[in-house]
């Protein structure tokens, strides 16, 4: 909320937008890109620890299969799991950018202009 233009409030209150209209007009799409930002950060560290506590606690998954090949050393299937584990992490980036560019169009317009 600290991120919003003082300047976005004002005309707010010229406008006489108060209460919960205020609210859902003004607060929450001027705090969207800061909490678009943390959901996609926080969706590389969910990835991460998933196959971290896969490789140490499951019985099943990717860690684990990269887990048991590494430990043999066989190679050819433990870059297998790592390519796998790279295109997840793609494929989660590049839907939750379309996602992010739905729900803040101004955002992918900027995208595109630069």
């Amino acid at each position: 909320m600290h991120s919003i233009s003082r300047t976005l409030i004002e005309v707010a209150d010229n406008y006489d937008c108060r209460g919960a209209k205020r609210f859902f007009w003004v607060f929450v799409p001027g705090a969207l890109p800061s909490i678009v930002t943390g959901i996609r950060i926080s969706l590389g560290f969910g990835l991460i620890a998933v196959i971290a506590i896969e490789m140490i606690g499951a019985s099943s998954g990717l860690g684990n299969f990269l887990w048991e090949n590494w430990q043999i050393l066989r190679v050819t299937d433990m870059y297998v799991a790592l390519a796998c584990i790279a295109v997840l992490g793609l494929l989660a980036t590049v839907g939750f950018d379309e996602i992010a560019n739905k729900i803040l169009p101004w955002r992918a317009e900027e995208r595109s202009a630069s």
